[in-house]
């Protein structure tokens, strides 16, 4: 829990190793006894049962801080009990460093209707303060996506858009959806149930199925699975499912062993029950639709390669200077191409030609120097985060 100088707090979460989330949040207020009250504002939608109001307690003698937090999440009780230490750093809140950029590892992606794929945000810079990132769909019926996991769900395009919280910056990955292709079999079974809250289906796939809840907390994908068959007019449908005597089971089939059952389609539909005996993962009614498959879409022509952006600027240092490359500094060649996307390329010529020795962005100062936040190298680590090239008025050369 952290709890912050500008009278508000937060509570991060890192359930199954998937990294810190903000769970709870709110404002603070002090007591006389140098206790504090805590207001719940705001929870992650996936927590239930939380007192709106958490009472810390303060230690006087040891500076020490307690208390005890209660909620629920995934049909589970939990009880945080949590200690920390007066730091005395209250009264200097770290700066404020502002976002600059963002960017995306994947630029397009092609998926088939069912699928899913992640994509992986860089917010610029690394120690900016707030690298908070909103995801959003532009066609929500063709790919959705949540906390950067894309599920396709119809043929077509549409793009993914990563927002940066701070300052509003924007990357986009374009998704094309298309239908399976005739060689390989794919179909959802829907259902209008939930597990634990979320969402649930089942998913077929070239003879093998498997439970799918749509959560990125826990994976349900053992929990229910086996393999399938259709008879040749897709008319019939067998399951053949392997689980424990206390697990999710179909309902027509014994939950003590093994169970294979025969589904007939009612007007093209099966329906498939699946049951659990303590009724805390799944009880739920799924709908298969089992028709013929449309041809493969024709693809779109591949884009044209974008060319190479030509530098706006292009800064250069004599033979005579001396750059320090890694551990030996030596005479070399050096350039900056600088570009009007505020991006930097370092080029050095150490004897065997030009190749990129690090980059960045830039920006200017209230005195028109420059600024270079250096994002990435190759020598060894030797330059500084930050460089700053001064402008000569007499010349405006820097």
């Amino acid at each position: 829990m952290l709890i912050k100088t500008d009278k508000t707090w937060k509570l991060q979460l890192n359930v199954y190793n998937m990294g810190y989330q903000d769970a709870l949040w709110g404002t603070w207020s002090e007591n006389k006894d140098g206790s504090l009250e805590l207001t719940v504002k705001g929870q992650n939608d996936q927590l239930t049962n939380i007192d709106k109001s958490i009472k810390v307690a303060y230690n006087s003698n040891t500076k020490a801080y307690s208390t005890t937090v209660k909620f629920t999440s995934a049909g589970f009780n939990f009880v945080l009990p949590l200690n920390g230490k007066d730091t005395g750093s209250a009264s200097t809140p770290e700066p404020t460093i502002q976002v600059t950029g963002i960017s995306l590892d994947k630029q397009s992606l092609e998926l088939t209707v069912g699928k899913t794929a992640s994509l992986t945000a860089t917010v610029s810079p690394s120690k900016a303060t707030n690298k908070a990132v909103t995801w959003t769909s532009a066609e929500e019926s063709i790919a959705t996506v949540d906390n950067e996991k894309i599920t396709a769900k119809a043929a077509g395009i549409t793009y993914i858009i990563a927002a940066t919280k701070d300052g509003g910056f924007v990357a986009t990955c374009k998704v094309t959806v298309s239908e399976p292709s005739s060689d390989s079999e794919y179909y959802v079974a829907t259902s209008s149930d939930k597990c634990n809250g979320f969402p649930i289906s089942l998913i077929f796939e070239n003879s093998s199925f498997h439970l799918n809840v749509d959560t990125i907390f826990f994976d349900a994908t053992d929990w229910f699975k086996g393999t399938y068959s259709f008879n040749a007019d897709k008319s019939e449908l067998t399951l053949n499912v392997g689980y424990n005597a206390n697990g999710p089971h179909l309902e027509t089939a014994e939950a003590t062993s093994a169970g294979t059952v025969t589904y007939t389609a009612e007007s093209g539909k099966f329906t498939i029950v699946v049951k659990d005996p303590s009724a805390s993962a799944v009880n739920g009614t799924f709908t298969l639709t089992v028709g013929s498959t449309d041809p493969e879409p024709t693809p779109d022509p591949e884009p044209e390669p974008e060319p190479t952006p030509e530098p706006n600027l292009q800064l250069e240092l004599v033979a005579s200077d001396t750059l320090n490359l890694g551990e030996t500094a030596y005479t070399a060649n050096a350039k900056l191409d600088m570009y009007d996307d505020n991006t930097f390329k370092m080029l050095v010529d150490a004897g065997e030609g030009y190749t990129e020795a690090a980059s960045g962005t830039w920006v200017l100062d209230a005195a028109y120097n420059m600024v270079l936040t250096v994002e990435y190298q190759t020598i060894e680590n030797s330059l500084p985060d930050t460089i700053t090239l001064n402008v000569d008025y007499a010349t405006y050369q820097y």
